[in-house]
């Protein structure tokens, strides 16, 4: 029907509280009438009663009009209601059943019918936290929410008051984007399981089923990071895991760093328990690897004889190349030195067994750094090999050599056979000592060969000259040399420690505890170089040794 300001017909004021039949249905109504709730529109009825005829012009009321609607407003028989006898204000503030209501509402805008009364629902429905639902059509109802619950729908049945179990229980369905937390700190959680329902081995913890994908598993990030290293993942990624065959598994650890002068990338550290002592195939130790083979039915197997079962791989010369191995049965392959103790050098091809030394045949490797000798098996020019001892200042001396001929005469000559000892002199840096038999026949028991220029001034009387390519040095040659290998190594130190020390500033602006870490770093440089710096002073020093001493050394 009409509202009232639709009658355009009406330019002035409208009287209020007039009859008025709508154009449309021929229906009465009241116009003007402005009513905020239901006491005043009673004040109507109220007033019709007390003026009697003289109001029904003006409204169109009578008794049975009036008891009709009080019937229908209130939910219950007004017919047979004396009424003057009417209580309006018990009236007034009397519960009111609007399921058959129609007629006037309280803005005097439109007429109540069947659109508003379809959706009234009695106040005596609700109780204390219970909101309106429906879970058939046209038929509402109360629903009571208990603490901690929400209003939701499961997969089946109506809607209820969920408990967060079941809330979760619904975000667990295939949802349609990103689940974003905000920020917010997700605690006292059970067992997460990414890609995957369940894990029979674990109780509590962490599963991620990478499913057919091959790529990283788990990757630790920082902003602060930018190795530019992404051939093998972004570059804020300074820790990372992936398979290490796309098919038969194994586990790939990277460590990512910036390409910057420090001298530790990835680190490991054990604090606690209490080192055994034990030094056998039975002893223990603070920090273990292991490793076995398995027969793919679930049975552990012995790995394979002379099996490589730990390596150290670099890259060196634009390729990779192992240069650390260590078998089953504890056999170490090391491709480079190897200083034992501080100072017993031993060079590519070298065993170290049990109870012995085992060298491969080498060149001559020069002398060493003050107060060293030089230890190696000498390829010599036949297929025999010497055990030489070269000294600091170049000094050889051949102290075993391989006799194996059939024909020397140490097989060929008696028990009891006399010989004489001769020394001889082939060139001023060569100097041997010679077992002569009776038959003419020579052994050589000893050799001593001279690189150091003074020694070989000092040799006299030699059946010839130093042949060509013979080194000679000068005692400052060899310590200029030293000194210079020993500098560039104190410079490569003393970087990283400002390096280290910066570290260690911005540590404790920071607070990232690790001081600790950083200052032991610290101290085992000043121990480095504090070695560095006294093997500096020992060859300075062997200079003002000469120059004070006549004892001129072998």
């Amino acid at each position: 029907m009409k509202k009232l300001n639709d009658f355009d017909e009406f330019q002035q004021g409208i009287p209020r509280n007039k009859k008025m039949s709508d154009l449309e249905t021929g229906r009465l109504h009241i116009v003007g009438a402005q009513y905020a709730k239901l006491a005043d529109y009673l004040a109507l009825l109220k007033d019709f009663v007390q003026h009697g005829e003289e109001q029904e012009e003006k409204h169109f009321f009578n008794d049975q009009l009036v008891k009709a609607l009080l019937s229908v407003i209130l939910g219950t028989d007004w017919t047979e209601v004396d009424i003057e006898e009417i209580d309006w204000e018990e009236v007034a503030s009397s519960e009111i059943d609007v399921t058959d209501l129609s007629g006037l509402l309280a803005d005097d805008q439109h007429v109540l019918d069947a659109e508003v009364t379809a959706v009234a629902v009695a106040r005596a429905l609700f109780d204390a936290y219970s909101i309106l639902i429906a879970d058939t059509d046209d038929i509402p109802t109360a629903l009571t929410l208990a603490a901690s619950t929400i209003p939701a729908r499961l997969a089946s049945g109506g809607i209820v008051a969920a408990t967060p179990a079941q809330i979760l229980a619904i975000l667990t369905g295939t949802a349609p984007a990103a689940f974003n937390w905000n920020a917010q700190n997700l605690s006292n959680v059970g067992s997460i399981f990414i890609g995957d329902t369940a894990n029979a081995g674990m109780t509590l913890g962490l599963t991620i089923n990478q499913g057919a994908t091959n790529d990283e598993i788990f990757a630790l990030k920082a902003a602060a990071i930018g190795h530019g290293f992404t051939q093998s993942t972004e570059t804020d990624t300074y820790g990372m895991m992936r398979k290490a065959h796309s098919t038969a598994g194994g586990l790939a650890v990277y460590s990512l760093y910036e390409n910057v002068a420090h001298a530790i990338n990835l680190q490991f550290f054990a604090y606690g328990s209490q080192a055994q002592t034990t030094k056998s195939t039975a002893g223990r130790a603070l920090i273990e690897f292991y490793a076995a083979q398995h027969n793919g039915a679930n049975v552990v197997a012995d790995v394979t004889a002379d099996g490589n079962v730990f390596g150290i791989m670099v890259r060196r010369a634009s390729g990779n190349v192992m240069v650390l191995l260590l078998d089953e049965d504890g056999d170490l392959l090391l491709d480079g030195s190897i200083t034992l103790g501080g100072g017993i050098p031993a060079d590519t091809g070298a065993i170290i067994g049990a109870r012995y030394v085992e060298q491969t045949e080498m060149s001559a490797p020069g002398a060493g750094a003050a107060d060293t000798a030089r230890v190696y098996a000498l390829a010599g020019g036949d297929t025999l090999t010497d055990l030489c001892a070269v000294f600091q200042d170049g000094t050889v001396d051949v102290f075993a050599q391989e006799s194996t001929p059939l024909d020397s005469p140490v097989f060929t000559q008696p028990s009891q056979t006399e010989f004489k000892m001769v020394m001889e002199k082939p060139h001023p840096g060569l100097i041997k000592f010679v077992a002569k038999y009776p038959d003419g026949k020579t052994f050589v028991l000893r050799e001593l060969q001279y690189h150091d220029a003074g020694k070989i001034a000092a040799n006299q009387n030699c059946e010839g000259t130093l042949p060509a390519g013979w080194e000679v040095t000068t005692l400052q040659e060899r310590v200029d040399k030293q000194i210079t290998i020993l500098d560039e190594q104190i410079g490569i130190l003393v970087q990283d420690r400002v390096v280290m020390e910066l570290d260690l500033i911005k540590d404790l602006e920071d607070e990232t505890d690790n001081s600790d870490e950083i200052y032991q770093s610290i101290c085992q440089i000043d121990s480095n170089l504090d070695k560095l710096e006294a093997k500096k002073t020992l060859e300075l020093n062997r200079i003002q040794e000469i120059k004070t001493s006549s004892v001129v050394r072998k």
